[in-house]
């Protein structure tokens, strides 16, 4: 899927992603080596805005609120099938909100979300976070 358009689904609202980073990482010993399990990481969205929102900044100043959240890659090709990541048990630990003046018909107001979820599954692989239990 060389090009294209990707929307981020919380519950049933859908907002048009405007770029999307995700990273992983495993923690190291200090010869370098791998001593623990990989976490999946977060999901970093640039999100333009909708107006009269505000799912996402309730979501951000909730602690502990889990949320159902997908992002659905669609090919512009016509051809290729639809991608889409699940996120299960989704948390937005981090919420920015943005507007820049342009006179160029570009969006000015949106958003970087910053989300982790327990499980992610993609293409049907599921990688599951190793989140310590804070329960105890």
């Amino acid at each position: 899927m060389n090009s294209a358009e990707a929307t981020f689904w919380v519950q049933e609202t859908a907002y048009v992603v405007r770029s999307l980073t995700q990273h992983m990482h495993q923690e190291t010993n200090d010869r370098g080596l791998v001593n623990a399990q990989p976490a999946n990481g977060e999901l970093r969205l640039v999100l333009e805005n909708l107006p009269h929102d505000v799912l996402l900044s309730t979501w951000a100043y909730t602690p502990h609120l889990a949320l159902p959240a997908r992002v659905v890659f669609e090919a512009l090709d016509g051809v290729s099938q639809p991608l889409t990541l699940t996120l299960e048990e989704a948390y937005c630990v981090g919420f920015e909100e943005h507007f820049e003046s342009n006179g160029q018909g570009q969006a000015a107001h949106y958003y970087i979300v910053s989300v982790v979820a327990r499980r992610i599954i993609k293409q049907g692989v599921a990688y599951v976070n190793q989140w310590a239990d804070t329960t105890q």
